[in-house]
């Protein structure tokens, strides 16, 4: 027996079509990302690796691959991070209450500087981001290139964990430490 389909879901599939294949065109006029880029669409965080008529699709830094229908771009935005040749990282570390914040400041910023994939200017800054139970979290953020940033990304988390633990300072990184800001 066939199944009828209500004349609105052929015309809401053939809407969605419809905004998706004109989103696309929209996107390739005023492109505002192209292939390499890296943006973050709905909370996710990628590389632009293809540009299509209906879809996108981003690599983030877990090796996912995650595809996108074009009018993601116009209803919920988006926020493309290469556009001025710099990108900004937020790296979220929490310290335990009895530590030494001098020495902490001091050895993170020590390692922001050592690090040559991080750039001089703008200057990285540090900022007290929130206070828990038994932490406070801070807030590093450092300015990279955009073609260093996975190197960054990752450089960073570890240096930054060792760097602590050789000062005895007790730590905890957050697992998704590192996020990225549009740059303003």
């Amino acid at each position: 027996m066939k199944r009828l389909q209500s004349s609105y879901l052929k015309s809401e599939t053939t809407w969605t079509h419809f905004l998706n294949a004109s989103s696309g065109l929209f996107l390739r006029i005023f492109s505002p990302f192209k292939v390499g880029d890296i943006i973050e669409v709905k909370g996710h965080l990628g590389t632009v690796i293809n540009k299509g008529w209906f879809t996108f699709k981003i690599l983030t830094s877990e090796d996912k691959e995650l595809s996108f229908a074009n009018k993601t771009v116009y209803q919920n935005g988006i926020s493309n991070l290469t556009t001025k040749n710099m990108m900004r990282l937020d790296l979220n570390v929490e310290v335990k209450y009895d530590s030494n914040m001098t020495q902490v400041k001091d050895t993170l910023m020590g390692i922001l500087r050592k690090n040559e994939l991080v750039l001089s200017s703008p200057s990285p800054k540090i900022s007290i981001s929130g206070l828990r139970d038994q932490f406070i979290d801070l807030t590093l953020t450092p300015w990279c290139e955009p073609d260093d940033y996975w190197s960054a990304y990752n450089q960073l988390h570890y240096q930054l964990l060792e760097g602590l633990k050789a000062k005895g300072v007790t730590t905890e990184i957050k697992p998704a430490m590192v996020e990225l800001r549009k740059v303003i």
